[in-house]
């Protein structure tokens, strides 16, 4: 799966989607480095339009980068273990704006450098992508918008196989204790783990700004 998400075609793919290019003159240089910024800063880069903060995750390259690496045929991992892509799983969304994010980075410094999917470098980044994809789906106005969204992402996948597999209905999965009760046990908890370390950074997730035009 991860290396059908870097092959060739969904790096090109990704830069023709965010409209970067081989530049050698230093205005076009410019170009890219501020676009590149821009897009990683709030991971702007995941929303569906650059002027609708509401939508993080949506844009359609994903639906392109995750065709590719899981949809691409009928034997393809996405279509013959299906039931594992309905919907489209958090962490598979996590590692998809990863290989997303490795295509900017190598944008980075204006000029295109291309850049391994190492595990040092990304392991991080998807856990970050991750825990922002949680933080959108334990925030009750957003939970709907994303489920949906994520259906709707793995149906449209699915749509080129119909006599492989079905479309799947929307089916919400609740935690087995209530939110409150389980920041009620950790606050009741707080004490003896208070001066203990987190594993993964906790600093807060900055929201996406406003944009300026890229064109």
């Amino acid at each position: 799966m991860q290396t059908g998400l870097v092959l060739g075609k969904n790096g090109t793919e990704v830069a023709l989607s965010y409209q970067l290019k081989a530049e050698s003159d230093p205005a076009g240089i410019q170009t890219n480095r501020d676009k590149v910024k821009h897009l990683l800063d709030g991971v702007n880069f995941t929303l569906q339009l650059l002027d609708h903060l509401d939508a993080m995750y949506e844009n359609s390259i994903f639906s392109t980068v995750l065709n590719n690496a899981l949809f691409r045929s009928a034997d393809a991992i996405g279509v013959v273990h299906n039931d594992l892509f309905s919907p489209i799983t958090l962490p598979c969304m996590a590692l998809a704006s990863s290989a997303v994010e490795r295509v900017l980075l190598s944008y980075r410094t204006g000029t295109h450098v291309p850049k391994d999917f190492s595990a040092v470098e990304f392991t991080p980044i998807y856990f970050t992508h991750l825990a922002t994809l949680a933080a959108i789906y334990n925030t009750p106005k957003a939970q709907g918008q994303l489920v949906k969204h994520l259906h709707r992402l793995a149906d449209q996948s699915r749509k080129p196989y119909p006599g492989v597999i079905q479309t799947t209905s929307i089916t919400h999965v609740w935690s087995r204790i209530p939110q409150a009760l389980i920041a009620a046990r950790y606050r009741l908890e707080g004490s003896s783990t208070s001066n203990t370390s987190p594993i993964i950074d906790q600093s807060p997730l900055q929201p996406p700004r406003a944009p300026p035009s890229l064109h």
